[in-house]
C-alpha cells in the first residue's frame, strides 16, 4: 500500500512528491463526482492517496519521492510556473481533444485546450508568454494548470529549456544528430536524436533518420539519394 511505502521511505528521510503518471492525478478523468467529494473531505495526504488507489483499483504506482523538499510559497510557485517554457511534442494537427482515464475516454473542453494548443503550435513559449494572450489568461490559473498537466500526461507537451543559448545548443546537437544519422546508413542501433529545445531525446526510427540525413545534405528527389 502507498501508506506502507511512505512509512518505509520516511526512515530514509524521503518525502512523497507526486506521481510520475500525471494523468492519474487528474480527478476529472479518474473519479466520479461522489468520489471527488469524498477525496475533498480527506486532509491527510497519505490517506488521500491510499483511498484514491481503492477508488481507481490501482494495481501499480509510479511515484516520485524526494529528499529534503523545500516547499514554495504560493507566489513563488506561480512565479516558477510563469517562467517555465513548454513545447509541443506532437504536431498540432495530430492532437485529438481526448484522453483516457479510469472512467474511460474523456473529451477535453475545446474552449480551454484549443487556444493553448494554437499558441504553442507557433513554437516553444513560457507560461508568462502564453497568458499574455487574453483568451488564455481568461481560462483562470486552476484550469490552465490542469490543462498543462493533462497535455503533458498525454504525451503532447514537454517542459523545455530557456530560450537563452538555443542557438548554441542547436549547433552542438546538430553535430551529434548528424553522426547518429550517418550511422543509420548501416544499421538501426540508434533510435533517438537530441533536441536542443527540450534537452532530451526524441524517438526517430532509422528510415526517418535517413530522410532527415538526405534533407540535411540538400537532396530533394529520390534519385539524389546515395
Amino acid at each position: 500500500y502507498h501508506s506502507d511505502v511512505v512509512c518505509d521511505l520516511d526512515a530514509a528521510k524521503l518525502t512523497f512528491l507526486g506521481s510520475a503518471a500525471l494523468l492519474e492525478q487528474v480527478d476529472a478523468v479518474n473519479l466520479t463526482g461522489d468520489q471527488q467529494q469524498i477525496m475533498a473531505g480527506i486532509a491527510d495526504p497519505v490517506l488521500r492517496e491510499t483511498v484514491r488507489d481503492y477508488m481507481m483499483n490501482q494495481q501499480f504506482r509510479r511515484d516520485v519521492f524526494v529528499k529534503g523538499p523545500v516547499p514554495l510559497t504560493p507566489r513563488l510557485a506561480q512565479e516558477a510556473w510563469l517562467n517555465q517554457r513548454f513545447a509541443l511534442s506532437t504536431r498540432r494537427d495530430d492532437i485529438e481533444l481526448k484522453v483516457k482515464g479510469t472512467l474511460g475516454e474523456a473529451t477535453l473542453q475545446e474552449d480551454v485546450y484549443s487556444p493553448l494548443l494554437e499558441k504553442l503550435a507557433e513554437g516553444p513559449k513560457t507560461v508568462r508568454e502564453l497568458v499574455a494572450d487574453p483568451a488564455i489568461a481568461g481560462l483562470g490559473w486552476a484550469r490552465l494548470q490542469q490543462a498543462f498537466v493533462v497535455l503533458a500526461g498525454a504525451g503532447h507537451l514537454q517542459p523545455c529549456l530557456p530560450a537563452k543559448d538555443d542557438g548554441k545548443r542547436a549547433r552542438s546537437t546538430k553535430t551529434f544528430n548528424q553522426a547518429v544519422m550517418q550511422r543509420a546508413r548501416d544499421n538501426a542501433d540508434l533510435q533517438f536524436l537530441a533536441s536542443p529545445v527540450t534537452g532530451g531525446g526524441l524517438t526517430v526510427p532509422r528510415f526517418q533518420q535517413l530522410f532527415l540525413l538526405a534533407l540535411s545534405e540538400g537532396k530533394k528527389q529520390p534519385d539524389e539519394s546515395g
